[in-house]
């Protein structure tokens, strides 16, 4: 499984948390799992948030689950717009 990280600001999590198909992260967690190759993120990019008030957490997803996700949001979308009014 490969999983992907997302930065979330204004989110504080003290411990894991999942919700659905995805793993809501402390910052610090999440940026060793990318430090140490478990997860795909651009650490030096995360460091570079984290050096000014960067996110404290982080959503972490399976690659594929998270591709799912995004088609399905987007074909909810593209109903939604293709309703009647």
């Amino acid at each position: 499984m490969t999983t992907i990280l997302v930065p979330i600001e204004g989110l504080t999590v003290l411990a894991d948390r999942k919700v659905g198909p995805v793993a809501v992260r402390p910052a610090a967690e999440a940026l060793s799992d990318a430090r140490q190759g478990r997860a795909l993120g651009n650490v030096e990019w995360f460091d570079e948030l984290g050096a000014g008030q960067g996110p404290s957490a982080f959503a972490a997803a399976d690659l594929d689950a998270a591709i799912d996700l995004v088609a399905q949001a987007v074909a909810i979308r593209d109903d939604l717009q293709l309703a009647p009014r």
